[in-house]
């Protein structure tokens, strides 16, 4: 009798037990792990308690990228060759999928702003987007809403 009471207040527990799992999946990456020039970055207000939205990811144009995921800085590699994420019209779609450590990332994208087409100085090379971003380890998935920015 005292196994079935022990068993019953384990297995109650474990949904307590796995959302710390969960939310550490998708971690504030630090400003200085970001990948500076060309790439993308996304933030999320869904994973910081500050006022302004965390970065969550970053990329450079070679095909790596970084998030912070379970207290760690991760480094991932693009799954497909198309990594600049750059639609060519307000509401194009776009998917980043990279890997790395035992991870699965994938950021499904609109664009919500492009470069205008009466843009003769040839200066504007950056994109706004805004979606969501998955993470996923083994069994365990977190997606959260995020927006950024491709380009240079």
């Amino acid at each position: 009798m005292k196994f079935i009471v022990i068993l019953g207040v384990l297995l109650s527990s474990l949904p307590a037990i796995a959302e710390p799992l969960d939310q550490a999946l998708i971690e504030p990456l630090p400003a200085s792990a970001a990948f500076r020039g060309c790439g993308c970055t996304f933030t999320s207000p869904a994973v910081s308690s500050a006022p302004e939205a965390a970065i969550v990811f970053s990329s450079n144009y070679d095909g790596s990228a970084r998030i912070a995921s379970r207290g760690a800085i991760v480094d991932l590699t693009a799954t497909r060759p198309d990594v600049d994420c750059q639609p060519a019209r307000a509401g194009g779609r776009c998917a980043l999928k990279y890997r790395g450590n035992g991870l699965r990332v994938v950021i499904k994208a609109r664009a919500t702003w492009v470069c205008p087409d009466d843009d003769t100085s040839e200066s504007c090379e950056v994109v706004r987007l805004s979606g969501q971003m998955t993470a996923q380890v083994a069994d365990v998935e977190r997606t959260v809403e995020v927006s950024g920015d491709c380009g240079c």
